[in-house]
């Protein structure tokens, strides 16, 4: 009887590990939720090489919104890569109900003229926004957005990364809140949730 206990300890500690390893060994800024939805999100307006835009602008589309920066060496793209890559699951019509924003979290060096070229290496249809530091913190505070700035040992000449976190979020064509797209998501698991909303 002893053995059976012991051998059920050792396997939940396994279990537990295991959870831990896939769920919380995972930089900070990717750990996410769904939880209290109802109570992040909102309209913001912020600046676009077109002038002003607002959240608003787009009711009656579905806005696919993302928070980085052009400097990003890794999860930016990936993640700009994954949201291109939905829109190909989509109709022409269904696109066309659809709209991709990407506000930056370091509008010190994101200019809008190089966030839109280096959109365009991804998507056209992603509308890059800007603001002052103070409206990007509101933002980012209104939908659970986590950034900061992180100087490495490899850092030269005032070069620095930004820690943000990487969710993907959607909102309704009503301009709630109403799904965050984790980092790991592939791009059909976008589109899926999308054609939901539709």
């Amino acid at each position: 009887m002893r053995q059976i206990n012991r051998i059920f300890v050792v396997i939940s500690c396994l279990g537990m590990l295991i959870w831990l390893m896939l769920v919380w060994d995972r930089p900070w800024y990717m750990r996410i939720s769904d939880q209290d939805l109802e109570v992040k999100g909102g309209s913001f307006t912020l600046l676009s090489t077109q002038g002003k835009v607002s959240l608003t602008d787009f009711r009656d589309k579905i806005v696919i919104l993302y928070f980085g920066y052009t400097f990003c060496p890794d999860v930016c793209p990936t993640s700009l890569t994954m949201i291109s890559n939905s829109l190909n699951y989509l109709t022409t019509g269904e696109k066309e109900q659809v709209q991709a924003l990407f506000i930056t979290v370091d509008p010190q060096r994101d200019t809008l003229s190089h966030m839109d070229e280096y959109l365009k290496f991804f998507n056209p249809r992603i509308i890059a926004l800007t603001g002052n530091e103070t409206e990007i913190a509101q933002i980012a505070k209104q939908y659970g957005i986590v950034y900061r700035r992180s100087i490495t040992s490899s850092s030269e000449g005032g070069d620095y990364l930004m820690d943000h976190s990487a969710a993907t979020y959607l909102i309704n064509k009503q301009g709630r809140l109403i799904k965050t797209i984790p980092y790991e998501a592939q791009a059909i698991d976008l589109a899926d949730e999308i054609k939901k909303l539709l």
